[in-house]
């Protein structure tokens, strides 16, 4: 009995899988395969970016320091410029430097951007007496970049509107030893004695010429206004 009993066991069937659970089954172990091989192809599609990103960018950063190391639109005579590259780690510094007005500082500024793509890692600003800025300026070159935003490097803001100097009187004017001074005055019946160079931050502007009429006063944005004697003074040499 014990013979036809394992008879019997042995002789029963395993069920047949349905077509449904092998599917899946397939589907599992081509998910088990697809995820390891699609995260390899996504790296090595990265890995060719980097590389072809790499190349753009170096072929860029030579095409800007070509554009500074031959840089004829810019006046040597009043502004100067230094290079410093180091080809084995693809960088570059530029260094600009310069006596000028605001308007010539702001009008180069324009022009670099247009040309150039810099990052500015340094900068310093005197105002001279005669109104003009000396600046020098440090920057990293950089590669092209897109939608890269406007930067502002100067001093101080550019306005264009002129001068205030509806309330100021030219009352006097003196030279000794060859030496001019003038007299200013205003409606509140200030009074500044002023010389070639003299910056008044009152106007906001500096002095020009001192003449045997008139004093020539010159803003921070690099604009010119006359202020004329008054009738009621005189020129005394």
């Amino acid at each position: 009995m014990w013979a036809s009993r394992f008879h019997r066991a042995n002789s029963l069937s395993l069920p047949t899988p349905s077509w449904s659970l092998l599917s899946l089954l397939v589907l599992l172990q081509l998910s088990a395969w697809y995820l390891p091989i699609r995260s390899r192809l996504d790296q090595v599609v990265r890995a060719e970016q980097r590389v072809h990103q790499d190349a753009h960018n170096k072929k860029q950063w030579h095409w800007q320091v070509q554009q500074l190391r031959h840089d004829v639109w810019i006046d040597k005579v009043l502004f100067q410029t230094q290079l410093h590259i180091m080809p084995a780690t693809h960088q570059a510094h530029w260094q600009l430097t310069g006596t000028s007005s605001l308007v010539d500082w702001q009008a180069l500024q324009e022009t670099l951007q247009k040309r150039v793509f810099l990052r500015l890692r340094s900068v310093s600003w005197w105002l001279q007496n005669d109104g003009r800025w000396k600046g020098r300026l440090r920057f990293d070159v950089l590669p092209e970049r897109a939608n890269t935003r406007y930067q502002n490097w100067l001093p101080v803001r550019v306005e264009g509107r002129p001068l205030q100097i509806a309330n100021w009187q030219l009352v006097s004017i003196m030279r000794q030893q060859g030496k001019a001074s003038a007299l200013m005055k205003d409606s509140y019946h200030h009074s500044l004695w002023v010389t070639e160079g003299s910056w008044l931050p009152e106007l906001g502007a500096s002095v020009v010429t001192i003449s045997s009429k008139q004093v020539r006063l010159m803003s921070r944005t690099g604009a010119l206004t006359t202020l004329r004697l008054h009738p009621q003074g005189g020129a005394h040499d």
